[in-house]
C-alpha cells in the first residue's frame, strides 16, 4: 500500500502551513525544527515512559490530549515518533480511535497500515520541510550532513530523499 500523490500534497501543505503558524508569516526557518514547540503550539503534551506491550514505541492518547514516548529511545527515534503521533492527531481526528499506537510496520493490520504511513509521512515533511530540505540538499548533499542539520536519524533522510527524488521533487 502505498499512499497518493494527491494525500503526499495534502499532508505536505499541511506542515507546511502548520510550520508557517508556529514560527510567524515571513519568519525564516532554520533547521531543525523546534518539535516542543509545534507540540505546545497544538495543545498537547508529552510524556515518557515505559509500555506494558515491548512492540509499542509511542502512541497518542486523543482523551489525555498527549503523545507517549518510549523512555531510552534516541532523541531521534523519539523526535521522529513524537511528529509522528502529532501526525495521527492532524490527520486522523475523523477516525474513531481513542489512542494511536506507533508499532513497527511489519505488526500492523492492513488497516492501520494507510494511516501509519500518513503518520511516518507528515512526521518526515514536519521534521524537514520539503523547500527547506531541498535548499540543504542541494547545499549538502551528505545524509549525515543533512541528519545532523535537521536533528534526524539518517535513515529519516534517506528515506525523505528517496521519496522526493521519486516524486521529481529533488
Amino acid at each position: 500500500m502505498s499512499l497518493t500523490k494527491e494525500t503526499i500534497l495534502k499532508i505536505e501543505s499541511l506542515t507546511s502551513d502548520l510550520v508557517q503558524e508556529v514560527y510567524g508569516e515571513g519568519q525564516d526557518i532554520i533547521p531543525p525544527i523546534n518539535l516542543d514547540k509545534v507540540i505546545k503550539f497544538s495543545g498537547l503534551v508529552v510524556k515518557i515512559g515505559k509500555f506494558d506491550d515491548p512492540d509499542i514505541i509511542g502512541m497518542y492518547d486523543r482523551k489525555q490530549s498527549a503523545i507517549l514516548l518510549l523512555e531510552g529511545d534516541s532523541f531521534v527515534r523519539q523526535a521522529f515518533t513524537a511528529a509522528h503521533e502529532l501526525g495521527h492527531y492532524y490527520l486522523h481526528k475523523d477516525k474513531p480511535n481513542e489512542i494511536f499506537y506507533r508499532k513497527d510496520f511489519y505488526l500492523l493490520d492492513d488497516d492501520d497500515k494507510g494511516q501509519e504511513q500518513e503518520a511516518n509521512w507528515f512526521a518526515a515533511s514536519l521534521l524537514m520541510p520539503r523547500e527547506i530540505f531541498s535548499i540543504f540538499y542541494k547545499k549538502l548533499g551528505n545524509i549525515e550532513q543533512l541528519a545532523k542539520r535537521f536533528n534526524v536519524s539518517s535513515t529519516s533522510v534517506y528515506y525523505r530523499v528517496k521519496n522526493l527524488q521519486n516524486l521529481g521533487w529533488i
